[in-house]
């Protein structure tokens, strides 16, 4: 087999590891490099985005999941939120940041396709589950005395949106290939990218009176990636801000036509609402900031500046709109513990018993030593306080403590 052979006016080279041709490597282009720095700082602010965030919304569930007063249709909500921030942060941003950040796509050809369509399948939950929160919210306050909505239809609504997103998540799946490219400094490297498909259709006849069926023609459809991307702008950002913009604008304005000379109770419960939708408010403003400059880069170069800037400034914009975009997540506990009194109570309950945990399972470590022996007496008393403590400690984060 020939090692190298001319066509389409390319010299193209035979690859052993890959058993294909590709492009001849560019004798003038500059091997790609990522010094100590650009390491030190990626594996920093992804560190903190994914760690934090993974942390944080595993509080969320725990809280929701095991306190039966949270248990209500707003935080089975919430909780849902948490799932897909943890899905995003755990086996989505680590993956995508990595290969941008030595420029191969190291991990197995199949989630080349994958990563990118849970991406985008997360953050169409996300967003359809802000505007069922923003849905519910506007009818609680809008028309309270017809405000009804049971677990079980919430169950089933939430299975419609995570279906919905699904469907429109699928055509990542289509637009993202494993390939094998020309590498100066390794000749040739594994790369996951993005392309256009073509679909071919070929349309028959049937006659009925030669009893024949002709062939008349075929069509080629070609699929344009850079279209699908403005696609999801609208229906993924544009179109849902101005519904939940329209829905907190006109909540806010109710509320704030309430007045507050009444019972008590009354007085009690136009305050938690206001709190709650404020809370809410602050999840769709840190939504906004964090993915506008992801959608607006995305859109920019698929459509206008994919030939215009150089390399090292795009990849500066990449990590920039896309670490901000992966960090949304990292927010939204820190939001619902300033708005939520109980959340913050629970979670500091929640934290201590983890704390006591470890500490509990030290201890056994260290009585299964030697020094054990020499100190047994002493060590089983020790043992025996930290054991009661413990156990009271986890008792009381198991009970129940008010709603968010």
């Amino acid at each position: 087999m020939n090692a190298t052979i001319e066509f389409a006016n390319r010299t193209w080279c035979w690859h052993q590891q890959a058993l294909q041709y590709s492009f001849c490597p560019d004798p003038n282009e500059v091997p790609h490099s990522t010094n100590t720095g650009e390491w030190i700082s990626l594996i920093l602010f992804y560190g903190i985005a994914s760690i934090g965030s993974v942390y944080g919304n595993g509080l969320v569930l725990w809280i929701v999941s095991t306190t039966k007063s949270l248990q209500n249709v707003n935080n089975l909500l919430v909780a849902n939120l948490a799932i897909t921030d943890i899905i995003i942060s755990a086996f989505v941003s680590p993956f995508q940041s990595y290969a941008a950040t030595v420029q191969r796509w190291d991990m197995p050809e199949f989630m080349c396709k994958l990563c990118p369509f849970v991406q985008y399948t997360c953050v169409n939950v996300n967003v359809f589950n802000l505007i069922l929160i923003a849905r519910d919210r506007y009818n609680a306050v809008v028309s309270p005395l017809n405000h009804y909505q049971s677990k079980r239809k919430t169950l089933y609504l939430l299975l419609l949106i995570w279906t919905l997103a699904l469907l429109l998540a699928s055509p990542m799946a289509l637009f993202y290939k494993f390939i094998w490219i020309s590498d100066k400094a390794l000749g040739i490297k594994p790369y996951c990218t993005t392309f256009n498909p073509t679909f071919t259709l070929t349309f028959f006849k049937d006659d009925h009176t030669a009893e024949t069926i002709y062939n008349e023609g075929t069509k080629y459809i070609t699929t344009k990636y850079e279209v699908y991307v403005f696609i999801v702008f609208i229906y993924q950002y544009a179109a849902p801000l101005l519904y939940l913009t329209f829905a907190y604008s006109r909540m806010s304005y109710t509320l704030s036509k309430k007045t507050t000379l009444g019972p008590a109770n009354e007085e009690a419960t136009i305050a938690n609402k206001k709190r709650s939708i404020k809370m809410m408010i602050s999840l769709v403003v840190v939504f906004t900031v964090c993915w506008l400059p992801w959608h607006i880069f995305q859109t920019l170069i698929n459509w206008l500046w994919y030939d215009l800037i150089r390399f090292p400034i795009k990849k500066s914009l990449f990590f920039f709109c896309h670490w901000l975009a992966m960090s949304n997540g990292l927010y939204n506990p820190f939001i619902y513990a300033l708005f939520s009194k109980n959340f913050k109570k629970e979670a500091k309950k929640r934290a201590i018993c983890i704390i006591c945990f470890r500490k509990e399972t030290l201890d056994e470590e260290i009585t299964t030593g030697p020094i054990h022996k020499i100190y047994r007496s002493s060590s089983i008393k020790l043992n025996r306080t930290k054991s009661i403590r413990s156990k009271s400690l986890t008792k009381s984060c198991e009970s129940n403590h008010g709603s968010f």
